[in-house]
């Protein structure tokens, strides 16, 4: 499935928005990478990671270690790149999703 022009320019523009945070990840919450063969919800982990940095508190953030299961958490990542590959940001989101995690 391909992004319209219009589209496109729409992330692009949030993109821009995004990056005029502190420490944010540009992520739109397109879920492209929801695909990931090892269940992880990156567009999850993304938002409430921003919305941590935006607003100051993020339940999933706070919760990540109970709240995601076993399996499915950041450490279980095998680093296959299909996220990255999927992702029309070109966010690295292997290395981003590593950072959040070491701050959880």
């Amino acid at each position: 499935m391909s992004l319209s022009d219009a589209e496109q320019a729409l992330i692009r523009q949030a993109m821009e928005e995004c990056k005029k945070l502190p420490d944010t990840v540009p992520c739109t919450d397109c879920k492209y990478c929801k695909d990931c063969p090892q269940g992880i919800e990156i567009y999850q982990l993304f938002a409430g990671y921003n919305e941590k940095i935006e607003t100051g508190a993020s339940w999933l953030i706070e919760n990540y270690h109970t709240m995601v299961p076993k399996g499915k958490q950041v450490t279980d990542c095998i680093e296959c790149g299909a996220c990255e590959a999927a992702c029309p940001q070109g966010i690295e989101i292997m290395k981003e999703m590593k950072r959040i995690y070491a701050g959880l």
